[in-house]
């Protein structure tokens, strides 16, 4: 089963707190917008005013601190008009997501100024938001160069570090910041997240607590120690803090997502389903929650609500297109990995319906977008092998197996295609080569003794069964009971 977000790293990566890249509510945002305005148009008095009304709104939105930091500058008499106007044109730039433009306005500020620390600190910013890690962490360096005390530069430049997987100086960054100031409770929050990358758990747990201390209303922080309680094994700790964030929080809909997919992490799928359903009726078009409540539907063998939700999902991502009829292009390249899952999915499911040609299409479109994918080829020559069409389920076997030599079930699936067909010996290879990869998995002795029976092994065949005796579980009693009626039949 394809979950999005399933595993706790990925978890993080979805609840990863960025100042350049938090939500931020609509009165703070559309507030700074039309501070920019005014500061291009240098009435800054007004622009001030709209910043001040941003940064009261949402007082974590960094972009009004930059607005009010110029305007501070300008007043000070450290920079012109005209400098002050670049800079913010720059900005007006980099929120219409004209990124060079942008840049193009702070480089020429910089010229102007070139020991002013601030142009280089919102240049750092762009080249971040622009993932332009290397750059930004350069300009911060210079902020710092000219003002050691700086503490949002040593935050910015974390950040960067912390982008490039280079958590170790990321931590030391967060570490200057609160050794400037112990009360900037995003140092100890964003110092959290690097532990917790670097797998110091409890550093990572006791840092993100002190940030909640600092702001106990905070729900990243309290999905960020929830996920950090999940990969220590703390389930109800995990759990008691995605409920927290959700209790804060009751009209958002990421909340439910979010909990209901640590509810699913741990099979508990009536729960997750729940949490599903209210991030739907919080937001009816949140795609990830219908494709994650069709998942939570298809471990509960509920095939046909799965395949509703998997459609509804499709929809949504390509714009209320028929599910049945969509293309790869329908989508955007960011949702193939996505969209690429919710076929794989809507076709085992199928599978599970015995609806098999529908499942070969959902696997093809899969393929499609991921091509690399062994488990969409195995379960593709599954389909196939239902549909009695052995030798190309074969072919997808061996795909699956060329991507990945111990893929066990592919090696079994495999042989059980070989033993349908005749081809006793092959199967026998296969069967015996999943007991090696995995001599936890017992059937594979039985369908081996039925390959060997078939081929007129009987000595191999009665070997077989006995080993299936000797390792089966109390589960497979049936079987159990099979083989030892074989062996007497075949010992007479």
């Amino acid at each position: 089963m394809k979950y999005i977000t399933f595993t706790c790293a990925a978890l993080l990566t979805l609840l990863l707190a960025n100042p350049a890249a938090a939500r931020v509510p609509y009165a703070a945002e559309d507030a700074f917008y039309q501070g920019l305005y005014h500061a291009v148009n240098k009435n800054f008095t007004r622009a001030k005013d709209m910043f001040e009304e941003s940064l009261a709104t949402d007082p974590t939105y960094y972009r009004p601190k930059e607005g009010l930091k110029v305007i501070a500058t300008l007043m000070e008499k450290k920079i012109d008009v005209d400098t002050a106007k670049l800079i913010f044109k720059g900005l007006s730039l980099e929120n219409e997501r004209t990124m060079e433009e942008a840049l193009a306005a702070f480089d020429e500020a910089i010229a102007k100024n070139p020991g002013l620390a601030l142009s280089y600190f919102i240049r750092g910013n762009a080249y971040d938001t622009g993932g332009r890690y290397e750059l930004a962490v350069t300009d911060f360096t210079r902020v710092i160069d000219l003002d050691p005390e700086y503490e949002d530069a040593y935050n910015s430049r974390g950040l960067s570090y912390y982008k490039s997987g280079l958590y170790g100086r990321a931590i030391y960054d967060f570490s200057a910041v609160i050794n400037l100031n112990p009360g900037y409770a995003a140092a100890y929050y964003n110092r959290g997240l690097a532990y917790y990358k670097n797998g110091q758990y409890e550093r990572a747990v006791k840092n993100i607590t002190l940030a909640i201390e600092a702001n106990p209303d905070d729900i990243a922080a309290y999905r960020a120690r929830g996920t950090t309680f999940l990969a220590m094994g703390e389930t109800s700790r995990a759990i008691a803090d995605f409920t927290k964030a959700v209790e804060i929080e009751p009209a958002d809909a990421e909340g439910y997502f979010v909990r209901g997919l640590v509810y699913a992490s741990q099979d508990q799928f009536i729960l997750a389903i729940a949490d599903f359903d209210s991030a739907i009726a919080k937001d009816p078009n949140y795609a990830e929650a219908y494709y994650n409540r069709g998942n939570a539907y298809r471990d509960r063998d509920q095939y046909f609500k799965a395949v509703a939700d998997y459609n509804k999902a499709l929809k949504i991502y390509a714009g209320d297109i028929d599910p049945y009829n969509l293309v790869v292009s329908s989508f955007g390249e960011e949702l193939d990995p996505i969209v690429s899952d919710v076929y794989y999915n809507r076709g085992t499911a199928h599978i599970y319906k015995e609806q098999y040609d529908l499942a070969i299409d959902d696997f093809d479109r899969a393929i499609t977008i991921k091509a690399l994918d062994a488990d969409t080829y195995n379960n593709r020559g599954v389909a196939y092998s239902k549909k009695g069409k052995y030798d190309r389920a074969v072919l997808d076997f061996d795909m699956a197996i060329a991507l990945d030599k111990e893929f066990t079930y592919a090696y079994k699936n495999r042989g059980t295609a070989y033993l349908t067909s005749g081809k006793y010996d092959q199967a026998i290879d296969d069967f015996n080569w999943v007991t090696r990869l995995d001599p936890r998995l017992t059937m594979p002795y039985y369908d081996a003794a039925i390959a060997y029976e078939k081929s007129g092994q009987i000595k191999e065949a009665i070997q077989a069964y006995k080993k299936f005796i000797s390792n089966a579980p109390p589960q497979y009693e049936t079987y159990i009971n099979r083989a030892r009626e074989k062996i007497t039949e075949l010992s007479k």
